[in-house]
């Protein structure tokens, strides 16, 4: 059975208050970055996070775990982090919308009133804020109970959020007892649909790497063909990078691996008026796939 946008987005609903009631609730925040080294004084960044103060230190260099795409434009400033989503999935497709919002025809028709040329490049820090915003006033974001935390006075001139969404600014030390506790495996980082730009844009087609998501990248092959078979993506067919995220068919005897950007294309492509990827068929065993299920592995 079929439904519409609305329909899709009260059933994303349902899935992620589900999946808060499984447990205690726990934290899950995107956050954004900008570079202050001054030769990439325009560079900005775009993650999901479970521990936003262990996640800026790894981005600095101060832990060695993680944040390798971005090391060559330390030091980073946290512009700010929003928390308060239901769900881990929830919080990826917030981050997958606010980097990619060109990609899907549905956040674009949402924001088609709002005149955004305006504040420049659309991977500026300016427009990636103002961005966001817009964002907190789409369905399914703006039933959610977020909270903006602000790190630097860069708020001035940003437009409201929904009435019931808070907004605070302090230091990431006022957010910490929230989340201190997500220090097991199943609370790792990644930026898994995280941007890098310098503001021209040339990297927004692309998600950048999934640093603290090791277990979703291919393993390492025994024989050379195995290794250049693995090395393709499955829907584009060019080589994969190393440091590139990658999704894989979720059937055991399968196991399609493709760039996660390949893969959001081609399920948005079968569901032009969804918000973000939710299903799809794997190119080559046409299986039914759960993007959900795919991001968490």
């Amino acid at each position: 059975m079929e439904h519409d946008g609305d329909e899709d987005d009260d059933l994303e609903g349902q899935e992620d208050e589900a999946e808060e009631r499984e447990g205690p609730r726990r934290f899950f925040g995107c956050y954004l970055l900008t570079s202050r080294n001054e030769a990439y004084r325009r560079h900005t960044y775009i993650g999901f996070t479970v521990n936003p103060s262990r996640r800026i230190r790894q981005h600095n260099g101060e832990l060695v775990q993680g944040a390798k795409r971005t090391r060559t434009k330390r030091p980073w400033e946290m512009v700010m982090v929003v928390y308060g989503f239901p769900s881990k999935t929830a919080a990826l497709r917030f981050e997958w919308g606010w980097t990619y919002p060109q990609k899907s025809r549905r956040i674009k028709e949402a924001l088609s009133h709002r005149d955004l040329t305006k504040l420049g490049s659309p991977h500026m820090l300016k427009a990636r804020l103002r961005l966001m915003f817009e964002l907190l006033h789409v369905t399914p974001w703006n039933r959610f109970p977020l909270v903006i935390h602000w790190l630097t006075q860069l708020l001035d001139g940003c437009p409201p959020p929904p009435r019931h969404m808070k907004v605070n600014i302090g230091s990431l030390a006022q957010i910490e007892p929230l989340y201190k506790s997500n220090t097991n495996a199943q609370d790792s980082d990644s930026e898994s649909l995280g941007s890098d730009s310098d503001g021209s844009g040339d990297e927004a087609s692309s998600p950048d790497s999934s640093d603290g998501e090791a277990e979703r990248r291919p393993t390492t092959a025994t024989t050379t063909s195995t290794t250049q078979r693995e090395a393709l993506c499955c829907l584009c067919r060019t080589v994969m990078k190393e440091d590139e995220l990658k999704l894989r068919c979720l059937k055991r005897s399968c196991k399609q691996k493709g760039h996660m950007l390949c893969w959001a294309q081609r399920f948005l492509r079968d569901q032009p008026d969804v918000l973000l990827p939710t299903t799809g068929t794997c190119p080559s065993c046409q299986t039914a796939l759960s993007w959900p299920e795919m991001l968490n592995g």
